[in-house]
């Protein structure tokens, strides 16, 4: 057992992370399931306030990491004071920054974080989680800190057993001794790590694999608009049956932290010349619109959009291809209301200024309705009750 890991299992030291999102305290949890303490640095009080208090921030999150938080709660605790990672019983930091903002990259919490940190007069193990460009280490961390790991992650937030545990975990340093320690602090959870040769490598990977993904979804978008007299998404499904061929699906667009973001970051590091990305990111932006304007054809004059959430089940409405969607509707004079069953009427206002629409109250009648999201509850609908919802369309 390393040095390090002797420490944190003893409780002869503590984990300090910054950023208490999904991320975040999604570390802590992992690590407390272990026996290590953390302190979350967070700027949002309420946030704070309830992990303090033991109240998981992210109900959500619960079924996904597949043991009940609560036994160990106390092992876990926030903050909104940065200098807690001045304090002698710290050796190792994390960092889970949001690197996003409006659909765009952004650093200013890496380079405030990074500083932060930086005071600190001991060169502490860094370990960067959050998602970055390539030349962000350089520009931003290293002029600032020595001992630095970079270490993505892969999380699919609403699939139990694709966890911080059983997914694989690519990891790169600064030099060999802090690959090594950083490699036994990601250890003692992550079962499956593999080791970048530098960090420049490491701090490349999450955006190659979610550019992928992104450029194969958005060619689907692009079939489904050239060929719109064939079942687009049947002729996909089929050609997933090819061994090496990956199922991708059109949609209403893509959202969330990583998918729209990762051609970004890779063309802020590449004098905007991957055209293919261009491309791609100009594919997904023209859905809403292209969508909009079949239903305007089709004499459509009140829309229903169902799901403001980017995905399933999570509550997170970065990108939210719905509240594009509807405001795209709302441009062209279709009177929209919009519903998750995650957020409350209160929050939908404040997020978007298409009004809120309950749901699912057959009485408020839609010539159109658009499931933007999988959201359980869409999924349980029964056949009948769908029909009656649709009588106008």
């Amino acid at each position: 057992m390393s040095y390090l890991n002797r420490k944190l299992l003893l409780g002869e030291c503590r984990l300090i992370i910054f950023g208490a999102g999904y991320i975040g305290y999604s570390t802590a949890a992992f690590y407390a399931k272990k026996g290590i303490r953390s302190l979350l640095i967070d700027i949002d009080k309420t946030k704070v306030d309830k992990i303090n208090k033991g109240i998981p921030p992210y109900i959500e999150l619960q079924g996904w990491m597949g043991f009940d938080i609560s036994p160990i709660a106390h092992l876990i605790k926030a903050s909104t004071d940065w200098k807690k990672v001045l304090e002698n019983d710290v050796e190792v930091v994390f960092i889970c920054v949001n690197t996003e903002r409006n659909a765009e990259p952004w650093t200013d919490a890496l380079k405030d974080v990074a500083a932060k940190i930086a005071e600190n007069s001991d060169p502490l193990l860094v370990i960067i989680e959050s998602t970055m460009a390539p030349g962000w280490v350089d520009d931003i961390v290293l002029p600032l800190l020595s001992r630095v790991a970079v270490a993505p992650r892969r999380d699919w937030f609403t699939l139990a057993g694709l966890t911080l545990e059983t997914l694989d975990r690519v990891v790169g340093a600064t030099d060999e001794d802090t690959l090594r320690e950083a490699v036994d602090v990601l250890g003692i959870v992550s079962q499956n790590i593999h080791r970048a040769s530098n960090y420049r490598v490491a701090e490349l990977v999450k955006s190659i694999e979610n550019a992928y993904r992104q450029v194969g979804i958005a060619l689907s978008f692009q079939l489904a608009l050239k060929f719109p007299t064939i079942n687009i998404r049947e002729a996909l499904a089929l050609a997933s049956t090819k061994w090496n061929m990956e199922l991708y699906q059109p949609s209403v667009g893509i959202g969330g932290y990583c998918l729209p973001l990762a051609p970004k970051y890779l063309l802020s590091a590449s004098d905007n010349d991957i055209s293919i990305f261009k491309e791609s990111i100009k594919s997904d932006k023209v859905m809403s619109q292209k969508i909009a304007e079949y239903l305007k054809r089709k004499g459509v004059r009140t829309a229903r959009v169902l799901g403001i959430a980017y995905k399933g089940d999570l509550k997170v409405h970065i990108a939210s291809p719905g509240i594009r969607l509807a405001d795209t509707l709302q441009g062209m004079g279709i009177t929209t209301g919009i519903h998750d069953p995650l957020y409350s009427w209160k929050e939908i206002l404040e997020l978007d200024t298409v009004k809120f629409t309950p749901f699912p109250h057959w009485q408020y009648e839609y010539d159109a309705t658009i499931i933007a999201c999988d959201h359980t509850q869409y999924k349980s609908i029964s056949q009948e009750e769908l029909v009656m919802s649709l009588k106008n369309c």
